[in-house]
């Protein structure tokens, strides 16, 4: 069963300035021994949320994952992305959630060869301010 539909998008320098106004943002933090930060601005679309994603200081070569963490502690994936050669992303993911059903974001590490679904260790978490 497919969670959530996924696009990865590189965004143009400045973002989207003239869109709408985002619902929340969270900042998100290294776990203790990581690196790395990331910002994301949530917006309401038809299929759900579109996060707005901007990464700094993760390690290069990983394949990355955002999950919603919902009220009811079930994760939902917004997709994947890689981080650039100097640890930072622009992207646009989509995840299958609507305002207030989630109030955590996590960002983990995919492991080589993972399956759908399948979570690796996580990097970045924070929690969403409405």
């Amino acid at each position: 069963m497919a969670l959530a539909v996924a696009l990865v998008v590189i965004l143009p320098l400045g973002g989207d300035e003239g869109g709408s106004p985002a619902y929340a943002s969270v900042s998100l933090d290294a776990r203790a021994g990581g690196a790395g930060s990331a910002t994301a601005w949530l917006d309401q679309v038809p299929a759900g949320t579109q996060i707005r994603l901007e990464t700094r200081g993760l390690p290069a070569g990983s394949e990355y994952e955002v999950w919603c963490i919902r009220a009811d502690g079930r994760w939902v994936s917004g997709g994947t992305f890689w981080a650039d050669r100097d640890g930072r992303t622009e992207a646009e993911l989509t995840a299958a959630v609507r305002p207030g059903d989630y109030h955590r974001m996590v960002v983990t590490r995919r492991p080589s060869g993972a399956g759908e679904g399948e979570r690796g260790p996580a990097v970045l978490d924070g929690e969403l301010r409405y």
